[in-house]
């Protein structure tokens, strides 16, 4: 179990170099990278050739990716060969966003709001609790807005919101066996 303090993201251009994106962590042989981007003007998404790509809105309004419309507390998967024209809804959006290498990967992003406990059961090989909204507290540590928790191997992670209603993003990758 690793806290990743948002303090400690690795900030760089986006691949075609039209934003920024903030690194939260990513695999040492490339297979796959979870980050958090400010898009504050419509632009085009890089690409990233036999990858797929998972996404969510954290703060804003929205986003249009082609003809496919993605609001907050929504989850949109698509092919990273794509070519993606994004079009703000209203506000500044700030995403959070898996890229991953298909044949080599399964992966699964999901959202999880609650206001006491919550018990968290990880099946996968790595799994990220991203704190979108509030705090929690595991192994008597904060994890504040922002953070994000890392679990490897960790079975079972109880969960304590801290005087607040806790929104987590869950992104959960398993590696394939058959390649």
């Amino acid at each position: 179990m690793k806290i990743i303090k948002k303090s400690d993201y690795q900030t760089m251009p986006w691949k075609n170099g039209l934003g920024m994106t903030a690194q939260i962590d990513k695999d040492s042989n490339e297979l796959w990278r979870l980050s958090q981007a400010t898009i504050n003007q419509n632009s085009q998404f890089s690409e990233f050739k036999n990858c797929k790509r998972i996404l969510t809105i954290l703060r804003g309004d929205g986003l249009k990716l082609n003809d496919e419309m993605l609001y907050p507390n929504e989850i949109f998967e698509f092919s990273g060969d794509l070519k993606i024209e994004c079009e703000l809804l209203g506000s500044e959006v700030l995403d959070l966003g898996l890229i991953y290498v298909e044949n080599k990967i399964n992966a699964k992003m999901n959202i999880i709001n609650f206001d006491r406990f919550y018990n968290f059961l990880n099946k996968a090989t790595i799994s990220f609790l991203y704190c979108a909204d509030g705090e929690f507290i595991v192994n008597n540590e904060y994890v504040r807005t922002g953070d994000t928790l890392k679990l490897s191997f960790n079975p079972e992670v109880h969960i304590e919101a801290v005087n607040s209603k806790v929104k987590i993003v869950v992104v959960e990758i398993k590696f394939n066996t058959k390649s």
